[in-house]
């Protein structure tokens, strides 16, 4: 008998040391990648907290002192006349959006964190289901339970770690959401005035800002840019497209010219400019169409009434796969309005040849092949001796 139980004692001791082995072999595997982690964290913690701090400035402010900065801004950027009728974001609020969300490192640290994670969950699976057995063990196998336990609850406190090391970003990212979300819910919906019209906007990417300025906390069931059909309008939600069309009547001067691509509002109507804007994609192209102002104080949608006919549209897929007529995006109603109201093409095969401006179409989104097929046949088709540009924003 004090044979056999030496044996076992040895048995349970070689069995003791396996699973010790086993443990520390486990904790010695993750080891590099842990330091990587934490290598990688002390490199990027000074960025990490000099954005948090930004953060946690802006996100002091009141509610009163972020709205008063968005009328600031709008006198700085459109001066006293407009903006009563613009409506940026205020600058802080812009900086707490911008921060909301992870940058491209932040989240390649963090995919790195989650391959360290899924690597220790599949080690954490195999102990587990060796303490299982243990402790299934008749009698319970209570040393290598506990052995077992240790490692365990070394893997866990090793996942711990790596999750901690990003928390400047997690706790910045948390506080910007609800920031924003406070300052939102101050804001009520805002109604257009009757008078109010874009003029001189520039096809360009502050054109676009501009617009966006002019429909912001106006109602989203009234004029919708996306899937938000209640409330003051955030754009936070921006599926339709923006487009902004500026021709002009005919060949400028050099210097017009070149200020007719600068942005600037004046050299437009200098130059005897015509800029139309509209937005697209069913319902808002409608509803917000008679808004988007040209500076020689005409508007799409003015008259109320419809456009000949004049370009042939087709059914075209968008981004999501969707696929329906495009006679409603925002660059076919444009090329159509400029032509039918402005320079006299109305009808299918109409052709003016005597007018050699500029047309440069700026559009949020790639043109759909509808689209392209109308801006870059038809409507130089009907336009033989005009010079058109073509910008897309999404393309850079």
């Amino acid at each position: 008998m004090k044979r056999k139980a030496s044996e076992d004692e040895a048995d349970l001791a070689s069995s003791l040391e396996c699973e010790l082995i086993v443990a520390a072999a486990d904790i010695a595997a993750f080891a590099p990648d842990l330091g990587h982690l934490n290598q990688l964290a002390r490199e990027w913690r000074a960025s990490w907290m000099a954005r948090l701090d930004l953060v946690r400035r802006a996100a002091a402010l009141s509610n009163e002192q972020l709205h008063e900065e968005g009328r600031s801004e709008a006198m700085h950027r459109y001066g006293h006349a407009d903006a009563p009728h613009l409506w940026p974001d205020p600058p802080s609020l812009t900086l707490l959006i911008e921060q909301s969300v992870r940058t491209d490192q932040e989240a390649s640290f963090t995919s790195e964190v989650d391959a360290f994670a899924t690597r220790v969950a599949e080690a954490k699976a195999a102990r587990l289901a060796q303490l299982q057995e243990a402790k299934a063990a008749s009698p319970p196998e209570t040393a290598s339970v506990r052995v077992l336990g240790q490692g365990l609850g070394l893997l866990v406190k090793a996942v711990r770690e790596a999750t901690e090391l990003d928390k400047p970003v997690r706790e910045r990212l948390e506080l910007s959401t609800k920031r924003i979300a406070r300052y939102r819910a101050s804001c009520s919906v805002r109604a257009l005035a009757p008078s109010a019209r874009l003029v001189a906007v520039p096809p360009t990417r502050a054109g676009y800002e501009q617009i966006l300025d002019f429909y912001r906390l106006t109602d989203a069931s009234t004029y919708s840019f996306g899937r938000v059909f209640d409330g003051p309008q955030f754009f936070t939600d921006v599926r339709r497209n923006v487009a902004i069309m500026h021709a002009t009547r005919g060949p400028l001067p050099a210097a017009d010219a070149a200020r007719s691509t600068d942005g600037g509002d004046r050299s437009d109507v200098r130059a005897g400019s015509v800029r139309l804007g509209d937005g697209s994609d069913g319902s808002v192209g409608a509803s917000i169409g008679a808004h988007y102002g040209a500076c020689m104080g005409a508007s799409i949608g003015d008259d109320g009434g419809d456009d000949a006919v004049l370009f042939s549209e087709y059914a075209a897929v968008d981004g999501l796969g969707e696929c329906y007529m495009r006679d409603h995006d925002a660059e076919f109603k444009l090329a159509s309005a400029l032509c039918t109201r402005w320079l006299g093409v109305r009808a299918p095969g109409d052709v003016n040849a005597t007018y050699h401006g500029r047309i440069t179409l700026w559009s949020k989104k790639a043109l759909c092949t509808s689209c392209a097929a109308v801006v870059h046949e038809q409507l130089v088709a009907a336009l033989p001796n005009a010079e058109l540009c073509v910008r897309v924003d999404d393309e850079g």
